[in-house]
């Protein structure tokens, strides 16, 4: 029986949303509820047939960027230092910030977007919720806790 498997699974309590991230001094966001797929870009094939093959072949080319990332939130614009006032205020500039996921086992995912926010049509005895759509500049970079 293998006794040195590593922890089966995380929970994503804990999980943090940075949606401008300057340092240590950065917040996170209140009330995260969902987050967006993060993942490299997949590889193009490159078509490498011949004249004188029996089937395709290819190869693979660069990786395509992946253009978009969303965050879910609970809406509440009451006070400045609310979510929806801080991405708002993020909008409003149309710029790029730097954005940083933080996983509860410390690994940190880090890239940069311009983000676009959306309020969720609520329904009948349902939470408003708000979206932060963001168009992301580049790779997601990716950061391992350091070994214990």
């Amino acid at each position: 029986m293998n006794t040195d498997k590593p922890k089966r699974g995380l929970s994503s309590k804990g999980v943090e949303f940075y949606p401008n991230y300057t340092g240590e001094s950065s917040k996170c966001l209140n009330y995260l509820r969902n987050l967006g797929d993060i993942k490299k870009g997949e590889r193009e094939d490159l078509d490498a047939t011949c004249m004188d093959d029996d089937i395709e072949h290819s190869i693979s080319g660069i990786r395509k960027k992946n253009d978009n990332f969303e965050v879910t939130f609970l809406y509440n614009a009451e006070e400045k230092a609310s979510d929806y006032q801080v991405l708002s205020e993020l909008e409003d500039a149309g710029e790029s910030v730097p954005i940083l996921v933080k996983m509860p086992d410390g690994t940190k995912y880090a890239n940069s977007g311009t983000p676009s926010l959306t309020i969720k049509g609520p329904g009948v005895n349902s939470i408003i919720e708000a979206t932060a759509s963001y168009k992301l500049d580049g790779d997601w970079q990716r950061t391992f806790p350091s070994a214990l």
